[in-house]
């Protein structure tokens, strides 16, 4: 008897301790704010959610951030959010375990967001005792890169091989050939002479005149071929002089 006694005291302690943390756990909540991107670029969006430990049918807190670097854009259903006080509320007789703020990077910066004063209740009414877990976090919005330039492309890889210079050549002057003029010797005529029969006496002193008269002709004949060779030679000289000095004017 004593033992069925102290087995049901014990059951029914253990219950009651049992009921007391349901009922403790069941009347507790706590919001958590996070966000699914920590960097974006000018232009992108960033979602912002607070998040509760315990499922509420009506909840309220302010949410702050920085509107001159991040504008909100939409919050997710249930909740109405006024951006002049930042105070957020919602009412649900479904149980709500989240709100989402959907936030567009305006300028480049860094943007803080946080939550304050949170207080809830279940699906009920009854009111949770309420706290915050995690109350901020950060966003820090980039400048938007550079478009990469393309490369520009060679339309004939090939390069082409470097032209031959064709090296200078130096015209040397053609001598002209020394054309010697052939001299025509003139034929020597000899008339014929008709001896007059003179006497003896008179033919030795014909004779030798004719020999004192062929000496000085024979000479006369000499001075006068030497003459025109020399005139040649001068011709052809001066016209050698002056066939160079053409080409050197040139």
């Amino acid at each position: 008897m004593k033992k069925s006694i102290f087995i049901t005291t014990i059951f029914l302690v253990v219950c009651l301790f049992l009921n007391i943390t349901t009922i403790n756990a069941a009347t507790a909540a706590s919001a958590n704010i996070s966000s699914n991107k920590s960097n974006v670029t000018v232009g992108d969006t960033v979602n912002v959610t607070v998040n509760f430990t315990a499922p509420v049918g009506a909840a309220g807190f302010i949410f702050n951030y920085d509107s001159s670097v991040f504008t909100c854009s939409s919050v997710s259903s249930g909740a109405k959010y006024n951006k002049g006080t930042g105070k957020v509320g919602l009412i649900s007789t479904d149980p709500i375990s989240s709100v989402t703020f959907t936030l567009k990077a305006e300028v480049i910066g860094n943007g803080n967001f946080s939550i304050s004063g949170f207080t809830s209740s279940d699906v009920d009414g009854k009111k949770y005792t309420s706290s915050i877990g995690k109350s901020s976090v950060s966003v820090t919005s980039n400048k938007v890169p550079d478009p990469v330039k393309p490369k520009p492309v060679d339309p004939d890889p090939v390069k082409p091989k470097d032209p031959v210079k064709p090296k200078p050549v130096n015209p040397q002057p053609v001598k002209p050939e020394e054309v010697k003029p052939e001299v025509v010797k003139p034929e020597e005529v000899k008339p014929e002479v008709v001896k007059p029969e003179v006497p003896s006496n008179e033919q030795e002193e014909i004779d030798s005149l004719k020999n004192t008269n062929n000496e000085s002709g024979f000479g006369n004949f000499i001075k006068n071929y030497w003459a025109i060779i020399l005139m040649f030679i001068t011709i052809i000289a001066v016209s050698i002089f002056i066939f160079f000095k053409r080409k050197m004017a040139k």
